[in-house]
């Protein structure tokens, strides 16, 4: 996961709060208690978790791409310029692959690795995506993009132009999938962006935009944020956190994959 958005610490705080819900369901840390600390004494449920993120870790590695320290460490053997943002993917994404079998490179986010490597604008997305295919390409591994959305989009329903300078992400990328409030979807005007970010569960759709080989349309989840999980959504119960939903998951998982490849 490299990252140019938030720190390594602030995404693994996440990773924590998310493997405390899965341990203790919502008596597992939220992701205020866990910045707080919450974690760190010496405790049985604590000892679990953090057996967890070790588990979890072999296989989720998290880069801060502005901590030029640590990937000196990742890249020790190179002596390069870390300034040049295109170069230090290019090198990471290579590294990743004589270390894992098959990974998967997710880069948080676009708009900010145009930024980073001086480029603007649409010319600038136009180039970082076909860098970035190029790569996928070369190495054979799949990179999960994510963009921000222009202002206007915020409160509308998700569309290819809605990623801010959406340039040539229509036709650099096979897939784009889009998140946006249920409440969008369902054109449910009693409810307003400012009552959605303020509720603890958050019913979202996520859509595909774009795929080049599945019929993939949608389908609803639930955010709880304050464990920062995705569960699915339940029609009957759209906000019910019991054992049952949390079973569902993998069901959820699998149709996904079989739908969006």
């Amino acid at each position: 996961f490299l990252s140019f958005d938030m720190s390594g610490f602030e995404i693994m705080d996440k990773v924590h709060s998310q493997m405390s819900y899965e341990l203790s369901g919502e008596s597992g840390y939220t992701l205020q208690q866990i910045a707080k600390g919450a974690s760190i004494e010496e405790t049985e449920k604590n000892v679990e978790l953090v057996k967890k993120i070790a588990e979890v870790g072999q296989y989720f590695t998290v880069v801060d791409m502005l901590d030029n320290e640590k990937i000196t460490r990742l890249l020790p053997i190179l002596d390069f310029d870390t300034t040049d943002m295109f170069l230090k993917v290019a090198k990471l994404i290579y590294r990743f692959t004589e270390i894992y079998n098959q990974p998967t490179i997710f880069i948080d986010n676009l708009q900010q690795l145009v930024g980073y490597s001086g480029l603007d604008g649409k010319q600038g997305v136009d180039k970082t995506l076909n860098f970035l295919k190029e790569l996928a390409r070369q190495f054979a591994v799949p990179i999960v993009l994510i963009s921000t959305l222009g202002r206007a989009a915020y409160d509308k329903t998700i569309e290819l132009s809605s990623f801010k300078e959406s340039g040539n992400i229509d036709y650099a990328v096979s897939v784009a999938v889009g998140l946006e409030p249920k409440f969008i979807t369902d054109n449910d005007t009693s409810i307003t962006i400012d009552d959605f970010r303020e509720s603890a569960m958050r019913d979202i759709t996520i859509k595909c935009v774009k795929s080049r080989d599945s019929g993939f349309q949608k389908k609803y989840i639930t955010l709880n944020a304050p464990h920062c999980t995705f569960e699915p959504f339940d029609e009957n119960q759209p906000h019910n956190t019991s054992v049952k939903r949390q079973n569902k998951r993998t069901k959820f998982v699998d149709d996904f994959m079989c739908k969006v490849s």
